[in-house]
């Protein structure tokens, strides 16, 4: 593959927002559109034209069954942190010349700071949005990071390779690189 990867990160627990509802968050319908979370930040990703790969728990066959319909590939991993859903994406897409991982609970990255994050990948850095000094997603990086990605472990995620490689920061005016889902009251607001 000459570009870089989109990894969706979709492998969560969805912990507290289960806690609170007794549902998935991905699942969740936003109002007025009648697509789920899942499938809002799936489409934003595929608007981009880079490959998606998805990463998903064995038991989300919900999930699993959207991606086979739509053709998109997706992994499934047993994952018990970021670090391990990250490490299963890069597996996977070995033959990238870079990646952008981002959280499948961020409905609303519009497709500049997909373009934008990609095009520093392509250069060959490490790049990661910021709103208003926040930092957000994707986080991007180039081929020559294969294998600290592929070494991830824990609730970490790649903090530790993002101190090791710091990333060019992308300014964005748009705040859905930094507004994921958690809880039914995050789920409201992003639908204002």
């Amino acid at each position: 593959m000459h570009n870089p990867v989109i990894i969706l990160l979709a492998a969560g627990f969805s912990r507290r927002y289960r806690q609170a509802t007794g549902r998935h968050k991905l699942l969740e319908t936003v109002d007025g559109t009648g697509l789920t979370v899942f499938q809002h930040s799936l489409g934003n990703a595929l608007k981009s034209g880079l490959p998606v790969v998805v990463v998903v728990r064995p038991e989300s066959l919900e999930l699993q069954a959207f991606c086979q319909q739509a053709n998109i590939p997706f992994v499934s991993v047993n994952s018990q942190c970021q670090g391990d859903s990250i490490c299963a994406g890069v597996e996977a897409t070995r033959e990238a010349n870079g990646w952008l991982i981002t959280l499948a609970d961020l409905p609303g990255i519009m497709l500049p700071v997909y373009r934008a994050i990609a095009s520093a990948v392509q250069e060959g850095r490490c790049a990661r949005p910021f709103y208003l000094g926040q930092p957000g997603h994707p986080v991007g990086f180039p081929a020559p990071v294969i294998e600290d990605l592929l070494a991830l472990q824990g609730k970490e995620g790649a903090r530790e390779l993002l101190r090791a490689c710091p990333p060019q920061r992308t300014d964005c005016t748009e705040p859905g690189c930094v507004r994921d889902i958690d809880v039914p009251a995050d789920l409201k607001a992003w639908r204002r």
